[in-house]
């Protein structure tokens, strides 16, 4: 089954490619799918490739404060989480958090969402004796971060 999704996402994105150019939302879309298929099949490497290809192309379409550019970061933190690297982990989903903050303020499901991704983050046996902060910077931001020795 997988192969078959990656055959059908790789035909889109190769149309898409052609027809719009590399800088168009269907092409980060296919990327993002393709990435998916890839973390479900155990292919975190992979994964993270097109993952990182899509929040290349969303920061030229949308620029840095975009909802699409804090999902790719939630993409990428999720696929370094299945590597077992949680700092990286972390600081995407941080990214993402950030971004999602500006955009929909403290109490939106997608910044709560974030949190999770966080949290699950800092449970991890490589990160259970690292000492973290959350940082309120106003009423609407906050950062979570590694504390410096």
């Amino acid at each position: 089954m997988y192969k078959e999704a990656l055959d059908s996402y790789s035909k889109a994105l190769d149309i898409w490619l052609n027809y719009f150019g590399a800088d168009h939302p269907f092409v980060t879309t296919c990327y993002t799918n393709i990435g998916t298929v890839y973390l479900n099949q155990g292919k975190h490497h992979f994964a993270l490739e097109n993952y990182s290809e899509s929040l290349k192309i969303n920061l030229k379409i949308y620029g840095p404060n975009h909802p699409n550019v804090a999902q790719s970061y939630s993409d990428i933190g999720n696929a370094y989480d299945h590597l077992r690297k949680a700092k990286e982990a972390l600081e995407n989903h941080n990214k993402s958090l950030e971004i999602r903050l500006r955009v929909f303020g403290s109490s939106s499901l997608a910044v709560g969402a974030c949190f999770i991704r966080s949290g699950r983050c800092m449970n991890t046996k490589d990160f259970i004796k690292t000492p973290f902060r959350i940082t309120p910077s106003s009423k609407d931001q906050a950062s979570i971060s590694i504390k410096s020795s």
